[in-house]
């Protein structure tokens, strides 16, 4: 049962991803034509600049998602009421939180967003603020049905609220060209689509009392309060890793950028997310894998992952350096292109980040959060301070330059390291061994399609992005099997996939 509660998650989650994807694209699109790069820059540093403010949150929610397991699974009513009750006071507090600390900090908001003359510019602030704050103080609940592994049956709502506001605000945009309806027609759809989801949780889980008088065991208490601890640095140092680029941006180079480079982070953001359904999609199966204790079995599962998420997010990555500019120039115009550089910083911060998700994975079915909870700290501190010390010589370039430099100093050679000596038991030599060989596959694979695309020129900007997107992917999967032909990961898929064809030739 729980396979299949994981199997139609992840499959109406992908269907949820592909809709908002497709529908937030468009919308993008016709935002910028309509109200141009300021706006669309200013939308970036407030959601940014507000995220911030949702760190009260201290990793409550999985905190509490962990807690509700055990109760969920012994049918518990009593245990998940007070749990339930306790996360909504919790969340109520954070929402109330965010309004106040967000009220205060309106008077410094032009030391944060630099060189605009947005029209009401205070007002579209406190829009978005109202929304985040709601965010907290309806959608309380529908950690229950997530952590009860039914949460696909929320999504036809979901479903239907992103279909609703984008359409919504495309219309909009076009009748009135106002910034301010096109983030109303969001507060009010999504208002709806929480009450709407709220009810029905109520409904399904009508045995739950969330005003509970029951208080939960100290010791209960103590394991959430550990795990918050354990949570918090980890969520500062991503958000002053993530959260702030475009703050920077806006303040030493400009919000116009700002606007520009959002259209690059989108698409990298949703590729990562497609990578992510598929690593966070096993999770709990590894940690069933874990339980046993057979280390050499973990690590070779692991490996067979890692080399999944390495073929599926290289050839991203070699799409993405050759098409990016080019999709944009044909989506927004060719003053929203970047130069070549931030190309392949961009597309270098991708791959860095995406390939730490089977890592990811690993951790979080083990639940060694304890280990390195300091290292995203870490890293964001050296992101920050190089970022800000070259984005005054290079701007953009500056600030891409100092995430990636911090990849590279930190996590990437120390999460393996945790991972193999706590989880595996293992030496983490052959990971790393790995990891440089497939890098080097990596840039060998981009210089080679370069020498062979810079023949190709398709005047035609749509069949031009067609033709050489076929090209690189058979390219790229050529040089792939030749590349990888021998080692143990790919001959295991190989047969697994014969054993799939067999199955479908006897059906």
């Amino acid at each position: 049962m729980r396979t299949k509660f994981s199997t139609l998650n992840i499959i109406t989650n992908l269907l949820v991803l592909v809709i908002q994807t497709i529908l937030s694209f468009v919308v993008r699109i016709v935002f910028t034509k309509i109200l141009g790069q300021d706006y669309l820059g200013v939308e970036s540093v407030f959601v940014n600049l507000i995220s911030m403010f949702s760190l009260a949150e201290l990793g409550i929610t999985l905190s509490i998602s962990f807690s509700l397991y055990k109760p969920l699974a012994e049918n518990n009513v009593k245990k998940i009421s007070s749990l339930m009750t306790l996360y909504k006071k919790i969340y109520q507090i954070v929402g109330i939180f965010i309004l106040i600390i967000g009220f205060l900090i309106m008077p410094f908001l032009t030391h944060f967003i630099d060189n605009t003359n947005i029209a009401n510019f205070y007002i579209i602030y406190i829009l978005y603020l109202i929304d985040s704050a709601m965010t907290y103080l309806i959608t309380y609940k529908e950690v229950l049905i997530i952590a009860d592994q039914k949460n696909y049956k929320i999504n036809k709502y979901n479903i239907i609220a992103i279909f609703s506001t984008n359409v919504l605000q495309i219309i909009f945009l076009y009748l009135t060209k106002n910034f301010m309806i096109y983030i109303l027609i969001k507060i009010l759809v999504q208002s709806i689509q929480r009450i709407i989801i709220n009810r029905y949780i109520s409904k399904v889980y009508k045995d739950i009392d969330f005003n509970s008088k029951e208080k939960l065991e100290t010791k209960e208490l103590n394991v959430i309060k550990k795990n918050v601890k354990s949570m918090f640095t980890q969520k500062i140092g991503n958000y002053l890793l993530n959260g702030t680029d475009s703050i920077i941006i806006s303040k030493f180079v400009g919000i116009g950028v700002v606007g520009i480079y959002s259209n690059f982070l989108s698409i990298t953001t949703i590729l990562k997310s497609i990578v992510n359904s598929i690593t966070s999609g096993i999770t709990a199966s590894f940690g069933n894998l874990i339980a046993k204790g057979d280390n050499k079995t973990q690590e070779n599962v692991f490996n067979i992952m890692n080399f999944i998420v390495f073929g599926i997010t290289a050839f991203m990555v070699v799409e993405l350096y050759f098409l990016l500019n080019p999709f944009i120039a044909m989506c927004f115009g060719e003053n929203y292109m970047i130069d070549n550089y931030c190309i392949v910083v961009i597309c270098m911060n991708f791959y860095l980040a995406s390939m730490l998700l089977p890592l990811d994975t690993v951790k979080s079915a083990a639940g060694i959060y304890e280990k390195d909870k300091y290292i995203p700290l870490i890293q964001a501190i050296i992101n920050l301070m190089i970022s800000i010390a070259l984005v005054k010589n290079i701007g953009l370039l500056g600030v891409l330059l100092g995430t990636m430099i911090s990849y590279l100093v930190s996590t990437i050679w120390i999460r393996p390291l945790i991972i193999y000596k706590n989880i595996f038991k293992s030496s983490v030599s052959s990971y790393y061994i790995k990891y440089i060989m497939k890098l080097l596959f990596l840039i060998g694979t981009g210089f080679l399609l370069t020498l062979f695309l810079s023949k190709i020129y398709i005047e035609n900007n749509i069949f031009n992005l067609i033709t050489k997107g076929i090209i690189i992917a058979i390219t790229y999967s050529i040089l792939f099997v030749i590349f990888n032909f021998k080692t143990k990961e790919f001959q295991y898929l190989k047969e697994e996939v014969k054993k799939i064809i067999k199955k479908i030739r006897k059906a």
